[in-house]
């Protein structure tokens, strides 16, 4: 613990923003995946065979089905979808524009690290006569620098992987839901048109 915190520590007050970066930006893939885990998405069969007898409907598919096929009318199902998609996907959304800031931030607070190591390498190298110690200052300048560059990089690289896999998944699940919808709408013109 010691030896991670001392390394943390070397690359200077840039090190600690891109700590408290890396800890809010994966959380929110952290959670955002667990929310699509507990959605528990279900093959086209699956739901399809739940639109046909809504009583088999399970888990939070389940749910959306039933709330869609217990309108009375075509506009009201739309509506009712309509709903769904604000309450299911505008989340989401918020949460994947949130991680794309932080995403783009972990390069600039690297980049900020860099400078200010730079700037006390140059402070080293304008106050120091060229001992040991001037040495030691520019070292820890050059070192700070480069550590933050690396550290941002390394938040900021996984980071673009997740923000991609969190995009798919949300369109998978807002795709989803307009199967479901144009499904429903067509079960509910059957029912009613079949006579």
């Amino acid at each position: 613990m010691d030896n991670s915190w001392a390394f943390w520590m070397q690359g200077g007050l840039a090190m600690g923003g891109l700590f408290m970066l890396a800890l809010v930006m994966y959380s929110i893939c952290f959670y955002t995946r667990i929310e699509f885990w507990q959605k528990g998405l279900v093959s086209s069969a699956v739901w399809k065979s739940w639109i046909k007898d809504t009583s088999k409907s399970r888990g939070h598919v389940g749910k959306l089905i039933v709330y869609g096929m217990e309108a009375n009318t075509m506009s009201l199902i739309q509506t009712r979808f309509n709903e769904m998609r604000s309450v299911e996907i505008d989340p989401i959304n918020r949460n994947l524009k949130f991680l794309h800031v932080c995403v783009r931030a972990a390069p600039l607070i690297g980049l900020l690290g860099t400078v200010a190591g730079m700037l006390l390498t140059f402070q080293g190298l304008a106050e120091g006569s060229g001992g040991d110690q001037t040495m030691e200052t520019i070292a820890a300048g050059i070192k700070e620098a480069l550590y933050t560059t690396a550290m941002g990089l390394m938040v900021a690289l996984p980071g673009y992987f997740f923000h991609f896999h969190l995009q798919r998944c949300r369109d998978k699940y807002a795709a989803l839901i307009e199967h479901l919808e144009s499904a429903c709408l067509q079960r509910f013109y059957r029912n009613h048109h079949s006579g």
